[in-house]
């Protein structure tokens, strides 16, 4: 476990942190929403034993607005495939330990003990991971700008 690859409890405390978990909880059942109703196996998320999520191959979001109607028509399914991906590259870019807190916490509902267990760490350890983990994404995914919402 590298020190160096998550966040200090310094920076994580600058986020308060419990919105940014409810805005993760909000958009990761926006995530699932929207494969149920874009209803294309390509873009069912799928996680890897690594903790590595793949939906829609090896494609990325498109970051250029002119681009994306150049390559596609620019419509609500696209909308939705785009947050998909965006999604994926979020998880994808924590480190290893990371990812594993962050799956286990949000999408298999496990409490901190057993993720503490299963990583032979300790609680405070474990805790500062998952902080960390959601201030990454929340970043990554821009749920930072909606705090004043929450």
């Amino acid at each position: 476990m590298k020190n160096e690859l998550i966040l200090s409890n310094f920076i994580t405390k600058q986020y308060d942190i419990s919105k940014l978990k409810k805005m993760i909880d909000l958009f990761l059942q926006l995530v699932e929403s929207f494969q149920i109703m874009l209803n294309d196996k390509s873009y069912y998320i799928k996680y890897s034993s690594n903790y590595e999520i793949r939906v829609g191959g090896s494609r990325q979001p498109t970051s250029s607005k002119i681009e994306s109607f150049f390559i596609k028509e620019y419509n609500d399914t696209y909308k939705k495939e785009q947050l998909l991906l965006k999604y994926k590259c979020a998880v994808n870019t924590l480190s290893d330990i990371e990812r594993q807190v962050f799956i286990e916490t949000f999408v298999n509902k496990k409490h901190i003990s057993n993720i503490r267990d299963e990583l032979f760490s300790y609680n405070d350890k474990v805790i500062l991971i998952k902080k960390s983990a959601i201030v990454k994404v929340s970043l990554s995914l821009g749920l930072d700008r909606f705090m004043d919402l929450f």
